[in-house]
């Protein structure tokens, strides 16, 4: 596995991913897979678990788009135990999936939130977290002092550049953008690949998708890892946007938010470098 050895004291629950999973008769998939934390916080005591971390949409696992009864039956188990609910919003943030965050489509606010990337659009490091009112009211509360801070922390020059991109963002309703949009490629995704039969589901949720590719469809058979190559990445353009593998299981389409030019300015063209080991790809010719 990629992350091996995991640090001690972390505890890992299986997956949602509706393609893969199987919940027992009687019960949704969804519950079913929400029910493994309750069991993990069970058999670890409630007392020994401080929070729950999960992607709303597992990015570099697969695009894995949870049922829509998966992360509401997460809140409730969280609340019952006393346990935090901790959001990875660094990839799904900031309209990705067609909402502002994530967890939004399923109306679930977590008690913190982690985030990065996006709120700059890439264009300068910076991150950071969000916390309750609750978790701030206690922190507030407290005469102790919470050290936290790091060198870098409250960068002038970051926290500018986020500033107007959150503007941009709400201006131009990039989340309600990739939202259209992404139906667009997901619709597009399934007629060009669905009835391929090396394809096994094509999924997403806004401008996040994904295609798994299996040997066998009928029995969903990933292929051997000896055939699992891996595809080149394209530079841009040309397709539905940058197609990248994941360990030879997956194809992500995850195309660039764009902002809209503003009317009156011209189109600047800049030289495009391509990286190393680079090449346009037409996702068609990759599977045969």
């Amino acid at each position: 596995p990629l992350f091996e050895p995991r640090v001690p004291g972390f505890v890992h629950i299986p997956s949602p991913y509706p393609y893969r999973y199987e919940a027992p008769p009687g019960v949704s998939q969804g519950v079913a897979a929400a029910d493994e934390l309750e069991r993990a916080i069970e058999r670890e005591g409630a007392d020994t678990v401080a929070m729950f971390l999960a992607e709303p949409v597992q990015g570099a696992g697969g695009v894995i788009v949870p049922q829509d009864d998966y992360f509401p039956r997460i809140r409730e188990i969280c609340d019952r135990h006393d346990v935090l609910l901790v959001a990875d919003e660094v990839i799904t943030g900031f309209g990705r999936t067609g909402t502002l965050f994530a967890l939004d489509h399923w109306g679930v606010e977590p008690d913190i939130m982690q985030f990065a990337k996006a709120i700059t659009s890439g264009y300068m490091p910076f991150g950071g977290i969000g916390i309750s009112d609750r978790i701030a009211a206690a922190l507030d509360a407290d005469a102790r002092v919470w050290m936290h801070a790091y060198t870098y922390s409250a960068h002038p020059a970051g926290c500018a550049v986020a500033a107007r991109n959150l503007r941009i963002i709400r201006d131009e309703d990039l989340p309600g953008r990739c939202a259209v949009q992404g139906d667009r490629l997901l619709a597009g995704l399934r007629a060009a690949l669905g009835d391929h039969p090396h394809v096994g589901d094509v999924r997403g949720k806004g401008l996040m998708c994904a295609v798994e590719l299996v040997a066998d469809r009928a029995t969903k058979q990933p292929f051997l890892p000896e055939r699992q190559g891996r595809t080149p990445r394209p530079a841009g353009g040309g397709g539905p946007g940058p197609v990248q593998p994941r360990q030879g299981r997956h194809l992500r389409a995850r195309p660039r938010r764009r902002h809209h030019r503003r009317a009156g300015r011209p189109r600047r063209r800049h030289p495009r470098r391509r990286r190393p080991g680079r090449a346009r790809v037409d996702v068609r010719a990759v599977l045969g």
